[in-house]
This record gives C-alpha cells, sequence and structure tokens, in this order.
C-alpha cells in the first residue's frame, strides 16, 4: 500500500486462512506473526511452482499454526513440524475439499474449515477467479455462512498517493448484478472484498506491464548469469 493507505486488518481471535502464490510467501513474514500477535490462529497454504522457490522456512513456519506447503510437481517441500502438511497439486479448491474430508496428504491434524472465519487470498488472477466462484459454489457448504473473503488486488503501481497517477485504479462490481458499482485506488487499500473485485479489469491492468516485466526478467537473468561466470 501507498503512504496514505490502510494497513492489512488484523482481528483478535480469529481462524484466518490464508492461500498464497510465491510473493504471497514474502507478506506472510509480516501479517503472519502480527495475526498470531493477536490471538488468531493462522492455516497457511503455501502455493509454490517449485521447492526450490521457498526462502526463510523457519520463519513462515513462525508465521502459522499450520501450513500446508504445496508445490505444482515433484519434488515437494519438506514439512518439518508434525501439524504440517507436504502436497504436490495445482488446483487449490480441490485441495480444500481434500483438506476438508481428511484425505490431504497422512497428516491427520485437520482443522475443520467450518471454523474459519477470514480468508485471504494472494495471487494470481486465475486463483482469485476460482475462489470468487468457488465461495458462492462447492465451498460454500464447508465454510461458516458469514466467512469473510478477502483478495488482495495486485494492481500496477506508481505513486502510490491515490489519484495522482492512477495506474493502480481497480473497478469493483456488485456482486450479484457482476455490473460495476465504482473505481478505487488500490494502493490505499490492497485487500479487498473478494466478491467485489472486477477480476477481469485487474487481468487487462496487469497485462499493461507484461512487456516491461518480460524484459526486466530477461536482464536480471543475464546479470545473474554474468556474476555466475565471473565467479
Amino acid at each position: 500500500m501507498g503512504p496514505t493507505g490502510a494497513p492489512t486488518d488484523i482481528p483478535d481471535g480469529k481462524t484466518v486462512m490464508i492461500v498464497a502464490g510465491r510473493w504471497g510467501a514474502a507478506v506472510m513474514h509480516d501479517i503472519g506473526p502480527a495475526l498470531r500477535a493477536g490471538g488468531n490462529k493462522v492455516i497457511y497454504v503455501a502455493a509454490f511452482n517449485r521447492a526450490d522457490e521457498l526462502d526463510n522456512q523457519t520463519e513462515l513456519e513462525e508465521a502459522a499454526d499450520q501450513i500446508i506447503w504445496c508445490t505444482a510437481a515433484e519434488p515437494r517441500i519438506q514439512a518439518r513440524r508434525p501439524q504440517d502438511i507436504s502436497v504436490a497439486a495445482t488446483d487449490m479448491i480441490k485441495l480444500l475439499h481434500d483438506y476438508a474430508g481428511g484425505t490431504l496428504g497422512t497428516n491427520e491434524i485437520h482443522l475443520p474449515l467450518s471454523t474459519v472465519d477470514r480468508i485471504m487470498v494472494m495471487g494470481s488472477t486465475s486463483l482469485l477467479k476460482a475462489f470468487q466462484k468457488e465461495l458462492r459454489g462447492s465451498l460454500k457448504p464447508l465454510l461458516p455462512p458469514d466467512v469473510e473473503a478477502l483478495g488482495t488486488a495486485g494492481s500496477p503501481m506508481q505513486c502510490m498517493l491515490k489519484g495522482v497517477c492512477a495506474q493502480c485504479v481497480q473497478w469493483q462490481i456488485d456482486p450479484k448484478t457482476g455490473a460495476r458499482t465504482r473505481p478505487v485506488f488500490s494502493c490505499a487499500q490492497q485487500d479487498q472484498p473478494l466478491e467485489w473485485l472486477d477480476l477481469d479489469n485487474l487481468a487487462a491492468r496487469q497485462s499493461q506491464n507484461r512487456l516491461t516485466d518480460r524484459l526486466t526478467g530477461l536482464w536480471l537473468d543475464y546479470i545473474l548469469k554474468q556474476e555466475v561466470t565471473a565467479s
């Protein structure tokens, strides 16, 4: 968020499930300890493409009461605590169904999804879309009727001051009609009610940076290869 934005809301005495991709792991280093310090129970679904993407495993373990380590393929991330679970999976919705049914991995420690007060989804637009759909569908009977679902709007950001550059403008929608209701500045509050997010708009805004993202990635790969050669 920008300097004039709102920090992540930290409730008291709740059960919070966080489903996050690789960049969400960095966020967990801050909000995980804050949530636990507030007396919350934290379940963290850590979704990585590969096991070697994981950094600071000890710190992430300290940020959550239970972690479901998930990689898109083998090898898996080694679960080092008895309450943690390690799986290879790509479908996060099915993963939660398996977790709720007690069939996820060999770990017998499964917290009922009916006790989850808040779900925070941090990841790709496709991940947000899947949860936006299934929270009204197949996940609905597994969760409390008043569960709070938040999605992180990873909009392009530049000025971080609301209204100056408008790079972060994100449309919100009426969840019943799908009609747009109002534009908001994501740098003021990235965590928004998931059902309000116009995810097609978010995907379109993110695609505006695709070329520069690709070029930056290629340049970084080149620099790192030069460093390896020099050493």
